[in-house]
């Protein structure tokens, strides 16, 4: 009984200091310019996601800072996150065509990938059937393009940005834009434009967002990056 005692000791030692020790050390951190979420301003990366990242990084004793975060558009940011190894990607909308591409840490907050239209054409979506009779925008490899694809609509406007997909809305060369609803809205202001001239007409998904790790990632780690979640 001794032995097995000092067995499991010597076990929680190991196991602890392997906690304490930085596990994401080699981990490169990517984002993408989505407000409110996580956005650069001036020299530094903010939003809310961004807090709570930083925030379990401390937690789990981690040595990465704000300064570790790299942004880049959000094709190169899930490319990058999907064909490399030691990975930490946020802000991922969940979806089941994204489900086995990583690992998932969330979920940080509720978001709605929608369409949107100028409020003056009067669209009107019924199902997914009539999204065929239109012209839609949206960002490579952003959850709205992905949705468009996975529900056959083959020919999408694809831009690097929102601010693309935006002006091609307002010049009436797309006639519906695919995007967070959230960020759309706080973009459309910030641009000082008025919501009441855009307007939802369909919803695409309603999901949530989540930090997601590349798949070689531990399953020890992404249990305490869960565990360390601010709720």
């Amino acid at each position: 009984m001794r032995v097995i005692r000092i067995f499991i000791l010597l076990l929680i030692i190991a196991l602890s200091g392997l906690l304490r020790a930085d596990v994401l050390k080699n981990y490169r951190i990517l984002t993408e310019q989505y407000p409110p979420f996580n956005y650069q301003e001036g020299e530094k990366i903010k939003g809310l996601s961004t807090e709570i990242l930083l925030t379990m990084l401390k937690r789990i004793g981690s040595n990465k800072t704000m300064k570790d975060i790299e942004l880049m558009p959000w094709a190169r940011c899930f490319k990058t996150a999907t064909e490399n190894k030691g990975i930490l990607l946020y802000s991922t909308t969940r979806s089941i065509e994204r489900e086995k591409l990583f690992k998932w840490v969330g979920p940080i907050a509720p978001n709605r990938i929608c369409l949107f239209a100028k409020k003056g054409r009067k669209i009107k979506i019924e199902n997914l059937n009539d999204i065929h009779k239109y012209r839609i925008g949206a960002i490579r490899d952003d959850i709205g393009h992905h949705l468009l694809l996975s529900n056959h609509y083959k020919q999408v406007d694809l831009s690097a940005d929102m601010l693309s997909n935006l002006n091609k809305l307002n010049a009436n060369r797309i006639d519906l834009w695919a995007y967070d609803e959230i960020v759309a809205r706080w973009e459309i202001e910030k641009l000082g434009y008025k919501n009441s001239d855009y307007e939802v007409v369909y919803v695409l998904l309603s999901s949530d967002l989540y930090f997601t790790f590349s798949l070689d990632t531990p399953d020890l780690t992404v249990r305490q990056m869960r565990k360390h979640l601010i709720r």
